[in-house]
């Protein structure tokens, strides 16, 4: 093992750290701030969070942005529809841990439905799931050039 020294290791376990500080940490106290402040017209469009009006500082910290999402079901909706995207993207990914009856791919069916041909909604299905593998047309059921 090559001697680096202190300094060498210290440096060598502080780069990661300054990095996570940097570019993860920051940014993450940098929303909070802004979730926890009074919205404001003009720029920034929040208020400051600490005050000084001269006897010393004051917190102007407000919970009332985070009242507005849990009374709001326009919110809950928008949660709920991502937690339904990310389920989707999911099921279409190699491997997924998801149920099969949980990957029901709605939108071969939508378009089977809106071609209406008898027998396209399974090869729609096939086609839109990458874990499965059509080899061969469906209508002349001759075999594909390309391998799966």
């Amino acid at each position: 093992m090559i001697g680096i020294g202190r300094w060498g290791r210290l440096v060598l376990i502080g780069l990661p750290f300054a990095w996570l500080g940097l570019f993860f940490l920051l940014p993450v106290l940098i929303v909070v701030k802004i979730s926890l402040a009074r919205s404001a017209i003009g720029i920034p469009p929040y208020t400051p969070l600490l005050l000084d009006d001269g006897s010393g500082l004051k917190i102007q910290a407000t919970l009332a942005n985070f009242a507005l999402l849990a009374s709001d079901d326009l919110y809950l909706r928008a949660y709920l529809g991502a937690l339904g995207n990310a389920r989707a993207g999911d099921c279409t990914v190699p491997g997924s841990r998801l149920p099969d009856r949980l990957c029901d791919r709605p939108l071969a069916r939508q378009v089977a439905a809106a071609a209406a041909v008898p027998g396209h909604a399974a090869v729609l299905d096939q086609l839109s799931d990458p874990r499965l593998c059509v080899d061969r047309d469906p209508q002349t059921e001759r075999p594909f050039k390309t391998s799966c």
